[in-house]
């Protein structure tokens, strides 16, 4: 039974994303990375809110990795690169749901998400930084992923580039 994604993306955020060339297969590959970490962070609220210090044993890993990044395995190169070609690291930057990867990075964040070329994962990084304010703040940045993709593989982001004249 698939997740049941409520809409967090804003109509701007839409229209950036609608610029970064994404396939169908790519699309899966986000949703099928995104879904099981907000599965296990959904799960993990209780622990990480009330067992202080043995919050930092939380830690969940897959090995999907970032589609854009894993195809050509360098920045600059990417999609996330062609669709901003003057952005410092476009996609770190990109919000979704208003929640940019920057602002549930580990520096600045109790648990925290990262994605590399093959793998992604989520750890706790300082159990005393650990709020429900920013669990929600990380659910609401992989929700917008899910929304991203779903929006993607049903062909509603192509019916947004066209109706934007976006063209690859």
């Amino acid at each position: 039974m698939p997740v049941r994604i409520y809409r967090v993306l804003t109509p701007v955020e839409i229209k950036q994303l609608a610029k970064v060339q994404t396939t169908e297969e790519e699309a899966e590959m986000i949703e099928v990375r995104n879904t099981p970490m907000l599965a296990a962070l959904r799960m993990a609220v209780p622990m990480l809110l009330k067992q202080g210090q043995k919050a930092k044993n939380f830690k969940f890993t897959g090995f999907v990795g970032c589609p854009h990044c894993g195809n050509i395995n360098e920045c600059g190169g990417c999609a996330w690169k062609r669709a901003h070609p003057y952005a410092s690291r476009p996609c770190c930057r990109q919000t979704f749901g208003g929640i940019s990867l920057e602002d549930v990075a580990y520096y600045s964040c109790g648990v925290y998400v990262n994605y590399w070329s093959h793998k992604e994962f989520l750890r706790v990084e300082d159990p005393k930084l650990i709020t429900l304010q920013q669990i929600n703040k990380l659910k609401r940045f992989l929700v917008g992923h899910i929304q991203w993709a779903r929006m993607v593989r049903s062909g509603k982001m192509a019916r947004i580039q066209k109706s934007l004249g976006i063209k690859f």
